[in-house]
């Protein structure tokens, strides 16, 4: 599809293959339901007020674009998200924003490739992969929960994880397990719930 789709009305709407968008998927109203196809766009987002239920079932999720990239608004919206896999992938330097509604709005699997990336909300994702290179930004006083985080940069392509106000820390929940990262970059970022978190090759730049 060329351009902006928008979905608005009080009806439902039922994908029976892969969707490829050019622009924008804009889930204003009613009910969408991908019935486990993939779904590719530059951005995604569910914001209104209104009466909103998107079913992502399995469907695989890329999200190839740059400024509001994805944006879930929690007042109204009925998300089933719990085995799908979304995959923020825009490649080049531009800052990326995603808002995962709050931590009551539940994510099974997010991938962040993109250079630059920005979380705007509270999340809770099951499984999230910063991939190395990535400059990530979180909000100050507000907790991302994960039952994984694979957070595993590189020599060349260290990760940089770091709170958006400076002396304000962010913070990742984690109840179990151990969060093995590496060649890390950190400042402002607190790691609590339960969970051993390492950090090897890694930098502590305060707080």
């Amino acid at each position: 599809f060329q351009g902006d789709v928008i979905f608005n009305g009080t009806g439902s709407w039922n994908l029976f293959d892969a969707f490829n968008f050019s622009d924008t998927i804009i889930h204003q109203q009613g009910t969408i339901n991908s019935r486990s196809n993939t779904i590719t766009s530059k951005q995604f987002l569910s914001k209104t007020a209104l009466i909103r239920v998107l079913s992502l079932g399995t469907s695989v999720v890329n999200i190839n674009g740059s400024g509001d990239a994805l944006n879930f608004k929690k007042t109204n919206l009925t998300l089933d998200a719990d085995s799908s896999s979304i995959f923020i992938n825009y490649a080049l330097a531009d800052s990326v924003r995603l808002t995962f509604g709050d931590a009551t709005l539940t994510f099974n699997r997010v991938s962040i490739s993109s250079p630059m990336v920005q979380f705007t909300s509270e999340s809770t994702i099951d499984t999230l992969t910063l991939n190395a290179g990535i400059k990530c930004i979180l909000p100050s006083g507000k907790t991302q929960n994960t039952n994984a985080l694979l957070i595993t940069g590189t020599c060349g392509n260290p990760i940089l994880l770091q709170s958006d106000v400076d002396g304000i820390s962010s913070t990742i929940n984690q109840t179990t397990g151990t969060v093995a990262g590496s060649y890390l970059y950190l400042k402002d970022i607190t790691g609590q719930g339960g969970a051993t978190f390492n950090a090897s090759e890694s930098i502590d730049e305060g707080n």
